[in-house]
């Protein structure tokens, strides 16, 4: 059933949240069959269409189920609900394709939310986790690419910036986020 995300929309809700993030968690380590995700997330979507906040579609670059934008677009498309958003995180777009390819193909309204950080030379591709994000700029990301095709879908959505580096934790939380923004405003603007 649903009970568990009724929860947290009810809670989205309370706190006035557009959205709530749906990964692949519980999926992630297998493969299972795009066009049952895709039925799945429908559920999902008739199941919480009460509620003022909206299921997000998020993909993992880790996952061997939904690890692509390129995964994440047939689900939206193949759920059969018009309202559907998804996810877009830079980690993973690299972690799971290694590229932004695939953005060109949201419209307006359809990426709900893009978790900004960026990624180092090393470790490569194939072993980088999600503790050694850094912030953006910091890393090999196309920003200018990514930049250039959030504009062309007409994108006006929250930047977030999610990291999980350790090496920042002893910094504190709002040094973190100041130093996040500001190389954020670098890469964007």
């Amino acid at each position: 059933g649903f009970d568990e995300a009724v929860r947290c929309f009810e809670m989205a809700d309370a706190l006035d949240c557009t959205y709530v993030a749906a990964p692949p968690f519980g999926i992630h380590t297998r493969e299972v069959n795009l066009f049952d995700v895709a039925q799945r997330y429908g559920a999902l979507v008739d199941a919480v269409s009460g509620f003022h906040a909206k299921p997000i579609l998020e993909f993992w670059g880790i996952a061997k189920t939904l690890g692509t934008l390129g995964e994440a677009l047939m689900v939206a498309a193949e759920c059969g609900r018009a309202d559907t958003a998804l996810l877009a995180d830079v980690y993973h777009m690299y972690k799971g394709s290694g590229h932004f390819h695939g953005l060109e193909h949201l419209g307006p309204n359809k990426l709900g939310l893009v978790h900004v950080n960026d990624y180092p030379a090393d470790p490569g591709r194939d072993t980088v986790t999600d503790a050694d994000r850094v912030y953006p700029g910091d890393g090999l990301a196309n920003w200018p690419e990514l930049v250039a095709a959030l504009n062309h879908v007409g994108y006006e959505g929250m930047l977030s910036v999610e990291l999980f580096n350790e090496s920042y934790w002893a910094k504190g939380s709002v040094a973190v986020a100041k130093e996040g923004l500001e190389k954020l405003k670098a890469c964007v603007e």
